[in-house]
């Protein structure tokens, strides 16, 4: 098996320790539902000193490190996640946001964005 083959079903998100990152910034480490076609994470960061942070554009700041878990109530806990974010997905496409098409095509992707 290619090893981009693989499937890793969970993954922790964690610093790569990067020199263009300012030693201000911290990464929160996240664990995620893994997924080979899923090209975007939400990192979170956190600036200890609010000053002004610029990242490079294409800075690798973050890498995914597979796991395994072996607590089932960690396992529930994602599958809730991820239950949750597809519905809260699937409640904001459900919007009937501009009924009368007021606002431009664009306004409304910003407004869904927004929500």
């Amino acid at each position: 098996m290619h090893p981009a083959d693989r499937t890793l079903p969970y993954a922790l998100i964690s610093e790569t320790g990067d020199p263009s990152l300012q030693d201000f910034i911290d990464i929160l480490p996240a664990l995620v539902n893994y997924d080979i076609k899923k090209n975007e994470y939400i990192v979170e960061l956190s600036n200890v000193i609010y000053n002004t942070v610029s990242i490079a554009p294409r800075a690798i700041i973050v890498e995914l490190q597979s796991v395994d878990i072996e607590d089932d109530t960690t396992r529930r806990h994602l599958k809730e996640d991820e239950d949750l974010k597809t519905k809260q997905k699937t409640l904001i496409e459900s919007f009937d946001i501009d009924k009368y098409y007021i606002s431009t095509p664009e306004q409304r992707v910003q407004f869904r964005q927004l929500l």
